[in-house]
């Protein structure tokens, strides 16, 4: 009988990864699920009951590179019924990836590794996770288009280092997408603001105004929105 996989969504005992960031990601939670069963746009309704150990760990070793990456993100975000193994063999299958080189096949699978990198983290080895994911950061660029992602995981962790990555990609003059991407992750920056990286201060409301007045449309239409959830952010956080 196939082992069913139960949704746990939480703070994993770390304190900046705070109630509005897991409301986005059970969300996101049922979309992921129906891109790993092969179904990405067909309707959500009812998958976190689709979900099975035996759909999940192929995944995680899957071609296809979105089935891939949200089979790491519910890695870390789920937990099989009656089986006391499975943890440890998904666990095991988000490491294999996370140890990967996010720049191989011209940084394609570099998602993946910053979806399995949460994942350790969440499951409680911070060690490789963050490890991994500093390694994307570090170069202080948005090469691979996934560096906003984990710098945005890093800030949840406490360690504001990607937030060098993050201006890179905000900053990015020819890719209006990945100016957006990066602006719906700045929220995670939130609980740091005032903090220094580098010769940087992460100040996520200069990073806004900026945005409000970028050249592209598809970027300033959007700035509305995400502004007022930092603002929710900063309101429930106690933040000024």
């Amino acid at each position: 009988m196939p082992t069913h996989c139960t949704p746990r969504i939480d703070d994993a005992g770390l304190e900046d990864r705070f109630e509005m960031l897991l409301a986005r990601e059970r969300r996101l939670y049922p979309s992921m699920v129906m891109t790993v069963i092969g179904s990405p746009r067909s309707r959500p309704t009812g998958a976190e009951d689709k979900l099975t150990l035996e759909i999940l760990e192929p995944a995680l070793s899957a071609d296809d590179v979105a089935r891939q990456a949200a089979g790491c993100f519910l890695a870390g975000r789920c937990d099989p019924d009656d089986d006391p193994d499975g943890a440890a063999r998904l666990a095991a299958g988000c490491s294999t990836v996370a140890a990967g080189d996010p720049y191989d096949e011209f940084g394609v699978r570099a998602r993946t590794v910053v979806e399995a990198a949460m994942s350790l983290i969440l499951r409680g080895d911070q060690d490789l996770g963050v490890a991994a994911l500093r390694a994307l950061v570090e170069r202080h660029d948005a090469q691979t288009g996934a560096e906003p992602l984990a710098g945005f995981y890093l800030a949840q962790t406490g360690d504001p280092s990607g937030w060098l990555s993050m201006l890179a990609a905000l900053r990015d003059k020819e890719d209006p997408v990945l100016r957006l991407r990066a602006a719906r992750l700045v929220i995670a920056f939130v609980p740091h603001e005032g903090r220094k990286v580098g010769s940087e201060t992460v100040d996520v409301q200069s990073a806004l105004t900026a945005l409000s007045k970028d050249k592209d449309r598809y970027v300033t239409e959007a700035i509305p929105e995400i502004q007022a959830e930092v603002d929710a952010a900063r309101a429930s956080l106690g933040s000024t």
